[in-house]
């Protein structure tokens, strides 16, 4: 059975759905990583390593408000 979870801005439903990221590799889901990021050598942040989650994110059917979580 799926979460079921409302607003905190107004109280409405919230979808679950991902926020993707655009990469040379494809579409990609987007990731929280542990600790401030780390300049790459070439471009962008290091893969450092570090404890890294998939986000989930929902968004309010009603303002629009995104919420991101990471598991």
């Amino acid at each position: 059975m799926a979460l079921k979870f409302t607003c905190s801005k107004c109280n409405s439903d919230m979808q679950q759905g991902v926020v993707v990221d655009l990469s040379y590799a494809g579409i990609l889901s987007s990731m929280w990583v542990e600790d401030q990021p780390e300049t790459g050598v070439v471009a962008g942040i290091a893969d450092n390593h570090k404890r890294k989650l998939k986000t989930i994110t929902y968004r309010c059917s009603n303002c629009g408000f995104l919420d991101s979580y990471a598991k």
